[in-house]
């Protein structure tokens, strides 16, 4: 076999996880690799042939701008799409991944950066329901003071009108609101 068909290279690429592009030419070292990973297949010469094939440009259509070309020698960005769907663009001398992969490292990336995010949205929320807190046991206490001063007002005055009057205004006001803590939160 005098050169290994480009199909065949890409294949074994892929196989071994090596991202390579579906068109276009192939990086002469990858031919490389593959000719010399399959010696009795090849009969060692031609490698930049398959891989500096170059491609013919298709003619513009009538008033359609024309993409600009690399130039010679110079690898250009490859077009890649990641895991959410997104795309960009690779640097060049990377190989992009092969189109319906998934690159599983970079997943993992934003997973964990997403949980990170998460678990200092929940630090924060923790430290402000801990001032929170500390400010209404506060303002608990200064409100138990001032009832027991009533109290004492109250007790203190001997006119039985005056003291059923201050006995029904000077009631505290109940919560109306019920503190709730998530059971998650109680859980140690």
């Amino acid at each position: 076999m005098a050169d290994p068909r480009p199909a065949d290279v890409r294949a074994w690429a892929r196989s071994r996880g090596t991202a390579v592009n579906v068109r276009g030419p192939l990086p002469s070292a990858l031919v490389q690799q593959y000719v010399d990973a399959h010696p009795n297949q090849s009969k060692g010469a031609p490698v930049a042939r398959v891989a500096a094939k170059k491609v013919q440009p298709r003619k513009a259509r009538r008033g359609a701008p024309r993409k600009a070309q690399p130039a010679a020698g110079a690898e250009a960005p490859v077009a890649t799409t990641s895991a959410a769907g997104t795309t960009g663009t690779a640097a060049p001398g990377k190989l992009a991944s092969a189109p319906g992969s998934i690159d599983l490292a970079a997943g993992l990336r934003r997973l964990l950066t997403s949980v990170e995010s998460e678990v200092r949205e929940v630090s924060a929320l923790s430290e402000q329901i801990d001032e929170l807190v500390l400010e209404l046991n506060e303002r608990r206490e200064e409100q138990a003071k001032r009832l027991v001063v009533l109290d004492a007002l109250r007790q203190s005055v001997e006119d039985a009108s005056l003291g059923a009057f201050l006995e029904k205004a000077i009631r505290p006001r109940r919560t109306r609101v019920p503190e709730v803590i998530p059971e998650r939160l109680t859980q140690a």
